[in-house]
């Protein structure tokens, strides 16, 4: 989709969301509903559904492969909102590096509830859509693609969809405003990350295995990469980076402290350029300086989201 068909969509979703009818005159402009053709919006949004469960599928096949659970992003029901988009946007990109170490033990992937029953066979009380403005699922997945997922764990801290301060800042009272929203945005990313760490433990999640798994696959030019890369830093390939994460963390602990150190700094910026550079499975990386809903201020530590109403013009 285009930027204009995504400002399209997400405009012309809030108003059938929020009106029983829409102008025929308006539902021709938007290119998306009619008096004619009322379901194409509810259209538009199956085959986003459809493509989202095709990366779930693919993103369980990586699981599976790498001994790792699956990390499920909630996408939630109801009307198109960018707002928990944001929590996550912000999440990957300003948390603590810590937690980039937490989500580099999992396989990432957004979906819905309904998405997660319908490819995965789960009837697990925790697959559920969100209650809170974030929830999360850690997914164990069996060798078998066929059996039901063996454990379950949902992640569903305590956060506001948005900055609870009602209206716009008042003239001369902006940076004001956006400090304590930025404050109210990093108290939640803290709460998020903590709970992401409190949920791996619940599941059993044990980076050891993880990091077994990636040794016993790494071919002997991989190898010397990774012991070059203890030695003396440097780039590694983004998706070489993303697989070995757990073995690398293993090996950064046992480094002498100096070089652990400046390792283990690099590894998470790695990581958190990473997540932020390259898509994520069921979403799109949405650009809010020019913000699509129409409004004229950029929420602090939101300027990227997580888009999930477009998929890439080229989807795989």
């Amino acid at each position: 989709m285009t930027r204009l068909d995504r400002r399209s969509l997400l405009l012309a979703a809030t108003l059938v969301a929020t009106h029983a009818s829409m102008p025929e005159w308006l539902a021709h402009a938007f290119g998306l509903a009619s008096a004619q053709d009322p379901d194409s919006l509810e259209v538009a949004l199956a085959k986003l559904s459809t493509w989202r469960r095709g990366q779930l599928r693919d993103a369980a096949a990586t699981a599976r492969t790498l001994g790792r659970p699956l990390l499920v992003l909630l996408v939630p029901d109801g009307e198109p909102s960018h707002a928990v988009g944001q929590w996550y946007g912000a999440f990957f990109r300003y948390a603590r590096m810590e937690a980039m170490f937490d989500v580099s033990l999992c396989t990432v992937v957004c979906a819905s509830a309904d998405e997660v029953k319908t490819e995965l066979g789960s009837k697990d009380a925790n697959v559920a859509p969100p209650q809170q403005a974030v929830a999360m699922l850690l997914i164990d997945l069996p060798a078998d693609p066929k059996a039901a997922p063996t454990k379950v764990t949902r992640i569903e801290p305590e956060l506001e969809r948005t900055f609870p301060r009602e209206g716009a800042a008042p003239r001369g009272e902006r940076a004001e405003f956006d400090r304590a929203e930025k404050g109210w945005r990093e108290s939640g990313l803290r709460r998020l990350a903590n709970a992401l760490h409190e949920g791996l433990a619940q599941q059993g999640v044990d980076s050891a295995p993880q990091a077994a798994v990636v040794a016993r696959s790494l071919t002997e030019p991989e190898q010397r990469e990774v012991q070059a890369w203890l030695r003396d830093g440097g780039h590694i390939d983004v998706a070489m980076l993303l697989r070995i994460a757990p073995l690398l963390q293993q090996q950064v602990a046992d480094l002498p402290k100096a070089r652990r150190i400046a390792r283990y700094e690099e590894l998470g910026n790695m990581l958190r350029m990473a997540r932020i550079h390259q898509r994520v499975a069921g979403s799109v990386w949405g650009d809010a300086t020019c913000p699509p809903c129409g409004m004229g201020r950029v929420a602090p530590l939101c300027g990227r989201f997580l888009d999930f109403y477009t998929q890439p013009p080229n989807p795989k």
